[in-house]
């Protein structure tokens, strides 16, 4: 089985007076897709198409010396009798930079 999901993790450093560190972590947004049963060979690549929408009202990928706002996708995939492969692959998702249309807001 293969799944996808779409993470997006605001994260706060707040540094105190005795030089001590505060780290604080939100998931803002999370989507997934499941792809169900695979069936690949070493000879044999799979493709798998998949869309995924950021929502309109959502930020776009920021970094800050205190301040981030990090967007990932994790790709998994479970071999049976076997184990599960992982990959995180870091997005960098451009904000909207243009004006709501009428009705699109």
């Amino acid at each position: 089985m293969l799944v996808v999901k779409l993470t997006c993790t605001e994260t706060a450093i707040v540094e105190w007076s005795d030089d001590s560190r505060d780290t604080y972590r939100h998931v803002a947004y999370e989507a997934k897709q499941e792809f169900g049963r695979i069936f690949a060979t070493k000879e044999r690549s799979l493709v798998f198409d998949g869309v995924f929408t950021v929502p309109k009202d959502m930020v776009g990928s920021f970094r800050s010396k205190y301040n981030y706002i990090d967007w990932n996708m994790e790709l998994e995939v479970y071999i049976p009798n076997n184990k599960k492969i992982s990959r995180d692959i870091e997005l960098k998702v451009e904000p909207r930079l243009y004006p709501f249309a009428e009705g699109d807001k």
